[in-house]
């Protein structure tokens, strides 16, 4: 989460002649003590409506916002026949939506900070950024006398989440290759590089191009998607994404598009000698640590790869694996004519103690005959 905090550049009264006129509204600008607003407020009588804006809020337009915090003080002078006045409502007005929340404590002669939550649903940071106000609109004074009410100040602090994406390549793995222990491999052989996509929060259900930096010197063989292709856009909703890749430019759509996680792995062969490194990138988290090569001549004795030794099959592979495929389709066991038939008691005895005095009373039922298998 993030938060900005900003005070208004811009505060009005709802001019209404049957309301109390505030006067110094600018004092309100910044929390400071010292210079306050301050209106008259009659018997039966309301103050006006003070609107607060041009906050200039800078948030991301995509980001959403899930909580708008009002900051302010009020109180009331200390005369010996003060006012008396609840709180005030508070109102945050997003373009043709408003949102309201009743501050708490009611206007007392000691100055107290307050703030008053505000949850809201669906509003994003271009909302705010267009047309955003806040209004504080206090109720009529109660009590038979006349008398002052001053308002000291008022902030607004913006809670919101911007999106967030994850790119990796197996980094945990602790035989990923790196500068000073690549893989070392022949030409003509081949490797699997991995690219794991995971869309964070959700915020953004944008599809999202990753550009895999492949050098010369590889070809691709095949490549492949990790099997996992619901991703929620929301706790109710749900889409069903493709993973989409071009194979010449080597770019991926990953099918993660709410709250989830896409994988893609690359077979590639290795066609000339060299040093060299791959990564992936993407614009909204940028590039993955890169994955080190060391290609030799032909006929070249490569050390076992531990970082493929190490990494999981996914099974979309196993789909293109002869051994496998072999395997499940031979008959591991085959059975004809199998019975199997144990002795079950016709009573249950609780104890040993209890088995014994039965036994010696001659008292235990004889075990009948249970048939599991009949000639399978």
């Amino acid at each position: 989460m993030t938060i900005q905090v900003r005070y208004p550049k811009v505060i009005t009264q709802e001019e209404n002649s049957n309301k109390s006129e505030w006067n110094d509204l600018d004092n309100i600008r910044i929390d400071d003590w010292d210079e306050l607003a301050s209106t008259v407020v009659k018997s039966n009588e309301a103050p006006q409506v003070i609107c607060t804006s041009h906050f200039d809020f800078n948030i991301p337009g995509d980001a959403k916002v899930s909580e708008i915090i009002v900051e302010h003080d009020f109180h009331k002078d200390s005369s010996e026949n003060p006012i008396k006045m609840d709180p005030p409502m508070i109102k945050a007005v997003i373009g043709d939506n408003e949102f309201e929340k009743e501050s708490f404590v009611h206007a007392d002669v000691y100055p107290a900070d307050r703030s008053v939550k505000i949850t809201v649903d669906d509003i994003r940071g271009e909302d705010i950024n267009n047309d955003f106000a806040v209004k504080v609109e206090f109720p009529k004074n109660t009590s038979e006398n006349d008398g002052i009410l001053y308002f000291d100040y008022g902030r607004v602090k913006l809670v919101f989440e911007v999106k967030r994406y994850l790119i990796t390549s197996g980094e945990t793995n602790n035989y990923f290759p790196t500068k000073e222990k690549p893989i070392k491999m022949a030409v003509g052989e081949e490797l699997r590089y991995s690219i794991y996509f995971r869309n964070v929060n959700g915020i953004s259900k944008e599809p999202q191009k990753v550009k895999i930096n492949v050098p010369e010197g590889f070809e691709l063989v095949k490549y492949y998607f990790k099997p996992k292709k619901v991703n929620k856009l929301s706790e109710k909703d749900v889409e069903v994404a493709e993973d989409i890749f071009d194979e010449k430019n080597y770019v991926w759509i990953p099918s993660a598009r709410g709250k989830g996680t896409s994988g893609l792995r690359l077979i590639l062969k290795a066609t000339r000698e060299g040093f060299s490194h791959i990564n992936a990138y993407t614009k909204n988290y940028g590039v993955t640590s890169n994955f080190y090569v060391e290609v030799h001549p032909e006929g070249f004795e490569s050390p076992v790869n531990m970082f493929d030794e190490t990494s999981n099959v996914w099974a979309s592979e196993l789909e293109d694996n002869e051994e496998f495929q072999k395997l499940n389709q031979e008959v591991a066991i085959e059975v004809d004519n199998v019975s199997m038939e144990f002795e079950m008691p016709q009573e249950k005895v609780d104890n040993l103690k209890e088995y014994c005095i039965k036994w010696a009373k001659r008292e235990l039922k004889p075990q009948t005959n249970c048939k599991a298998l009949n000639n399978l």
